[in-house]
């Protein structure tokens, strides 16, 4: 159900897009991965790009399917736990992994194997985008709740917290409300889906160890410098 209001909770953000754009040449070769709806895949597809959106939700890719209006973007259902069986080496020039979606793999040995597959199958001179929310701050402030997002002309109300576990591996619980208001009625999805707080040092020491250099460490997506404040944490890194 979330896939159908997707495009109203997360459309593509001009700063993020713009950040992309900077970093890449009008005719790269770009993996999105975890696309959703393909909102950023779409963006960059306009912008001369050859994209490529992967996401394990076949609804996601539906959707993001029906949007595509130009050939230089294309869909699939793909796990970006599978890069290397499924994508040639040397092929990419950008591999994106935005919105948080690498915290999703709440096994370390998967991201790591990841960025070492993100880094195989990107050409000499290709770069890697990352960005999840900066945990740091989450963990030393015990963040609970994230503001609102309410859409008022469609009728949808997205409630986001965090629950903090004392388990072996310190995951957090990300449980999502969406309220659907239709006429007098009010329609309530809840969703739990535990997230790997992954803090900014260890994931920049993961990516220099899968091989990446010219490793750059932001706070959001106007290129802010990190901080323990800051909202996100941005990772760029380059094949050298």
């Amino acid at each position: 159900m979330l896939s159908s209001y997707y495009d109203y909770l997360f459309p593509a953000s001009p700063a993020t897009v713009a950040f992309i754009d900077r970093r890449v040449k009008p005719d790269s070769a770009i993996l999105d991965l975890a696309c959703g709806t393909g909102n950023y895949s779409i963006a960059l597809a306009n912008l001369g790009c050859k994209v490529t959106g992967i996401d394990l939700d076949e609804q996601m890719i539906d959707l993001a399917r029906v949007k595509v209006r130009d050939q230089k973007c294309r869909f699939e259902v793909g796990d970006m736990r599978r890069l290397r069986e499924v994508y040639a080496e040397d092929e990419y020039d950008l591999v994106l992994c935005i919105g948080n979606s690498l915290a999703h793999l709440t096994n370390k040995q998967d991201i790591i194997r990841l960025l070492g597959d993100c880094l195989a199958i990107l050409k000499q001179g290709g770069k890697l985008i990352v960005q999840i929310v900066n945990f740091d701050r989450f963990l030393r402030n015990r963040i609970k709740n994230l503001p609102e997002i309410v859409r008022d002309k469609v009728g949808i109300t997205f409630i986001r917290q965090y629950e903090y576990s004392a388990g072996p591996h310190n995951l957090i619980n990300f449980v999502s409300e969406l309220k659907i208001q239709r006429g007098n009625k009010e329609e309530s999805l809840i969703n739990s889906i535990p997230l790997l707080p992954l803090k900014s040092r260890e994931l920049k020491s993961m990516v220099e160890g899968a091989g990446f250099k010219e490793i750059d460490l932001f706070g959001d997506f106007s290129e802010a410098d990190y901080s323990s404040e800051s909202p996100a944490t941005v990772i760029c890194g380059s094949k050298v």
